[in-house]
């Protein structure tokens, strides 16, 4: 599409690839412009946007943090007492373990063996099926890479192809502008030039006028 197609409903109002940079007094010259329309404008009293917002509204665990570290408070650290294997201890002290106290104690070290168990099992899972799972996982992650970077190759290709046209319509666009601007000097050269000779006519015929007048009288 050129610039100056009239027939388009697009009109290209600037030419990055052809106008100069603005001298710094025009600069100021429009922001001036700017600041007096905007006083002219009328005063915004009301915004579209919401006076407050409710963040987490349907999220009460999220909003009871957001409160929390409203108000400065750290994040409680967590129990790792259970994560322990200690013998049992007295709810009392001078006190010997109770039965519910060996209880307690019986179950977590069964809570403990359980979990060693199950690391010895995700370990031995690993030990055989990992390196497979992580080739896998990385030419999965390979072919991703890919096919990311064959459409980021191809919108690449798309820009230059754009930037490309662009500069080429607007340079076309340019020059257009300037043999228009070179025929409206050449122009206004003529009509400054029309308008000597006509004001140099004027005064050739004045003096005609007062020659003859002159003339006629002496007669």
């Amino acid at each position: 599409m050129s610039a100056l197609d009239s027939s388009s409903d697009v009109y290209i109002d600037s030419l990055p690839y052809v106008d100069g940079e603005i001298s710094p007094e025009y600069q100021a010259y429009v922001d001036q412009l700017i600041v007096e329309e905007v006083k002219r404008g009328p005063a915004i009293t009301t915004s579209a946007l919401p006076v407050s917002v409710e963040l987490f509204k349907n999220n009460p665990i999220l909003q009871a943090e957001l409160a929390r570290v409203s108000r400065g408070e750290k994040l409680s650290a967590l129990d790792l007492s259970r994560l322990r294997l200690e013998p049992p201890t007295a709810s009392s002290p001078n006190t010997q373990p109770t039965s519910a106290d060996w209880e307690r104690a019986i179950q977590n070290s069964q809570s403990q063996l359980e979990h060693q168990w199950n690391r010895l099992i995700n370990l031995e899972l690993m030990n055989k099926f990992g390196s497979n799972a992580w080739r896998l996982h990385n030419y999965q992650m390979d072919h991703a890479v890919a096919g990311v970077k064959k459409v980021a190759d191809s919108n690449k290709e798309e820009i230059m192809s754009v930037n490309k046209q662009r500069k080429s319509e607007q340079i076309k666009a340019g020059n257009a502008l300037s043999g228009m601007e070179l025929r409206r000097g050449e122009l206004l050269g003529r009509v400054l030039q029309v308008d000597l000779a006509s004001a140099s006519l004027e005064a050739e015929l004045e003096r005609l006028r007062a020659e003859k007048a002159r003339l006629e009288s002496a007669v």
